[in-house]
């Protein structure tokens, strides 16, 4: 099929990682990026000029010269182009994209949506003609079937295998990325609430530096300010006895794509507890998760004694991980759904 993938360009992006599975699924396929071009932040100022050129982005594409003037990059991109499937990464596309692309291709137009409620933003989904609508949120999922009356399912976020893997670890990367428990992710507040009650252990955080605004006492000495990535995330994870994955409070039933780039690369995972999870793995068997800090604690310090346990559980997580939970497994269900 002619695809095309509508969403941002950077190493670990859910678009490049869609289109590269695709593309190995044997599959004509663009990639098309929406607004400013994304990069990779290479220090703590240039994060915030990347943060401020977003946010102008976001009120230049609030009016109608915005709208009209992103609208005719999309059909420039196409001119001349055959499209059997679109899908958008993200809410990239306004109602009436929608609609064109749907006429003049007369292809099928899906939105997979990779993030929390919480970034639903302006959910122009709602007001688009989707031929189907997929989210991370069986909550969300639940409301614009039986409320709005949308062609929505239910799909997991999953992991490359190409890219999240078992890593081969040289001395090196042990003593770049050994401690006792890390993460890796954007600093938002909940996660910095989190980290705040883990300072008797040697932790380490990686991600893009947290917001100026951010009062960050107590975890100045975890926070790397480095964004990890792919291969490099992946031997962060696996340098670690254990891998704290702290899903937003908006993560309301589902979970987010963290817990399975962890179980990719084979480390071992303590997650909180999110009622889908159940469904994805088995709880204490391939997965351990808690629902207090009390009981995390008591549960790390389990574990940190108890590496033959750690193992065995980031192993089935692995196995399971690369049965049940790739975007090539995603992907078939999507052209599932869509009659594809």
């Amino acid at each position: 099929m002619n695809i095309l993938v509508v969403g941002r360009k950077y190493s670990e992006s859910f678009a490049m990682h869609i289109a590269e599975t695709l593309e190995h699924l044997g599959h004509n396929v663009l990639v098309f990026e929406p607004g400013i071009k994304a990069q990779q932040a290479i220090n703590p100022i240039h994060h915030k000029i990347l943060q401020a050129k977003t946010q102008f982005f976001y009120f230049y594409q609030q009016t109608s010269w915005g709208r009209s003037q992103e609208e005719n990059r999309l059909k420039i991109f196409l001119d001349g182009k055959k499209l059997d499937l679109v899908i958008s990464c993200h809410d990239f596309l306004n109602p009436y994209q929608v609609k064109w692309l749907k006429e003049t291709f007369s292809c099928k137009v899906a939105i997979w949506f990779p993030d929390a409620i919480s970034n639903f933003g302006k959910a122009m989904f709602l007001d688009a003609e989707y031929d189907a609508l997929f989210f991370k949120e069986p909550f969300v999922v639940d409301i614009l079937k039986n409320e709005l009356r949308k062609n929505a399912f239910y799909l997991p976020e999953c992991c490359n295998p190409f890219r999240h893997k078992k890593i081969e670890l040289t001395e090196n990367d042990r003593l770049k990325y050994a401690c006792e428990i890390t993460t890796a992710g954007n600093m938002h507040t909940a996660r910095a609430a989190f980290f705040k009650n883990l300072q008797q252990y040697d932790v380490k955080i990686w991600g893009n530096p947290a917001p100026a605004w951010m009062d960050t006492t107590g975890i100045k000495s975890m926070i790397q300010n480095q964004f990890v990535s792919n291969e490099e995330k992946s031997k962060a994870f696996a340098c670690s006895k254990i891998v704290v994955n702290t899903m937003h409070p908006t993560e309301v039933f589902g979970a987010n794509v963290r817990l399975f780039e962890i179980a990719a690369s084979g480390s071992f995972q303590i997650c909180n507890y999110r009622k889908g999870l159940e469904d994805l793995f088995e709880i204490d068997k391939e997965l351990i998760v808690f629902h207090t800090i009390e009981e995390f604690h008591k549960k790390a310090k389990f574990y940190l004694k108890n590496e033959s346990l750690r193992k065995e559980i980031a192993e089935r997580a692995f196995q399971k991980t690369m049965q049940k939970h790739t975007y090539e497994k995603r992907l078939v269900q999507i052209f599932k759904n869509l009659g594809l």
